[in-house]
């Protein structure tokens, strides 16, 4: 069943050690286009996200950066779900229930991007 944590769909991280990741993101994802990602303040595309749907669904997905962060940099991942359906459900579909859970945890999810 696809739930929404009770946790932040924001991941804040300091640099110990100069690293290209990856780095978690520490929350679930439902498409690769839900994150939004900030280096010491500054929006940065300069990226490779890691992600694998199981269910409609990834809670271990990562990113990647093209070179190293510094030692010190402040990573901050936001999750940034636009709140979109899926697919039409289908009366009869023997997943009917499984894909409700996962529209039902993605509309939860972009709620909690909101506010």
């Amino acid at each position: 069943m696809a739930t929404v944590a009770k946790t932040s769909r924001t991941s804040t991280s300091t640099l110990g050690a100069s690293s290209a990741g990856p780095f978690l993101l520490g929350f679930r994802l439902f498409d690769d286009d839900g994150i939004k990602v900030y280096v010491n303040g500054a929006v940065r595309t300069d990226f490779t996200l890691s992600s694998a749907y199981l269910d409609g669904y990834d809670d271990d997905a990562s990113i990647t950066f093209d070179t190293a962060l510094d030692v010190d940099d402040v990573l901050r991942i936001d999750s940034a779900l636009k709140p979109w359906r899926e697919e039409d459900l289908v009366n009869g579909d023997r997943n009917l229930v499984q894909n409700l859970n996962v529209e039902m945890a993605r509309i939860w999810s972009a709620i909690a991007d909101v506010n």
